[in-house]
């Protein structure tokens, strides 16, 4: 598993952020705090996305590729 810091300024950059990775076929989830949810889903992701401090944790060995199309979202 990796795990990276993501940021969403508005509810269209939540939905194009999942919309992109509901192609790749391993688990994804969005953490914040001790909340966990499918990464996967919009209603799940929007419901946690104006939190501070969110971590995308990525279930698989090699995650380059989502890392290429999600750059606009992670946190410096």
């Amino acid at each position: 598993m990796h795990s990276y810091k993501v940021h969403f300024s508005n509810a269209e950059q939540v939905f194009d952020f999942v919309t992109k990775i509901r192609k790749f076929d391993f688990d994804m989830d969005l953490k914040a705090g001790c909340r966990i949810v499918d990464a996967k889903s919009i209603v799940s992701a929007a419901a946690i996305s104006d939190a501070s401090e969110l971590t995308l944790q990525i279930h698989a060995d090699d995650c380059s590729e989502v890392l290429d199309c999600i750059s606009p979202y992670l946190a410096a």
